[in-house]
């Protein structure tokens, strides 16, 4: 689902490729239905109406979502779901040349490529596993591939975060992480935004005036950080309510 991801405005959805395919392939994302959710409920958290967020969808699927004044004004996906981070076994971007040489060096067809990039890469094609649990336990005891699998992970959502604070001027109220390993992954929370925000494990805990939410206290930075359980059917049960109304 697009869902929030509908709203940004036609330079951020845009490739630079001829006009005439560029109105046919164009940037819609995806995860828009759980951006959304979450961002509402960090509002809630946050005790604000409207927010600047950087939101991680971090699953068997990744997609990175820029917030601005609470609505989606960038996000990494693009015309499908392989674009972005690298994700469990998708390779996210890469250069497109390398897909070129693929078929004219290397002797792929087109349905050759096409199972690579999204059955072979990623965490998968990099550690052998496209199990992200699996991945950081060979990151902690040191195994040599699942540690660079997961720095390429973590810094290609780094790139990401610095990019999109960017955008928002460096007015970020919070960063969400979401998703089955955003919501699990206190390490790769570090990875991604200690450097940025001073944060370490110990100092998240969990809120008790909003459910499936845990923070990030103590921080000297003005930016919270957040884990929040997502809940896509929710959303979607919600977006039919104000349909039929």
């Amino acid at each position: 689902s697009s869902g929030i991801n509908a709203e940004y405005g036609d330079y951020a959805h845009t490739y630079p490729i001829p006009r005439d395919l560029a109105t046919k392939y164009r940037r819609y994302g995806f995860h828009g239905t759980s951006h959304k959710y979450v961002v509402q409920q960090a509002e809630e958290f946050l005790g604000k109406e409207i927010i600047n967020a950087i939101s991680f969808h971090l699953g068997n699927g990744c997609s990175v979502a820029c917030i601005k004044e609470s609505k989606s004004v960038d996000t990494t996906m693009g015309y499908t779901p392989l674009a972005g981070l690298p994700m469990g076994s998708r390779s996210g971007d890469i250069d497109p040349s390398i897909i070129l040489k693929l078929i004219q060096d290397e002797g792929y067809s087109a349905d050759e490529v096409s199972d690579l990039l999204h059955s072979k890469s990623g965490l998968y094609g990099i550690s052998g596993s496209s199990d992200s649990l699996t991945v950081e336990k060979g990151f902690a005891k040191g195994d040599p591939q699942h540690v660079l699998a997961f720095n390429v992970f973590g810094y290609s959502a780094r790139k990401v975060l610095g990019a999109y604070s960017a955008v928002l001027n460096n007015k970020v109220d919070c960063v969400i992480f979401t998703g089955g390993i955003g919501e699990n992954s206190p390490l790769l929370h570090r990875l991604v935004c200690s450097e940025l925000f001073s944060i370490s494990h110990s100092t998240f805990s969990r809120s008790s005036n909003v459910s499936d939410i845990t923070a990030a206290e103590g921080s000297l930075s003005p930016t919270r950080v957040l884990v929040v359980k997502t809940n896509e059917e929710l959303a979607i049960a919600r977006e039919c309510v104000k349909f039929m109304d």
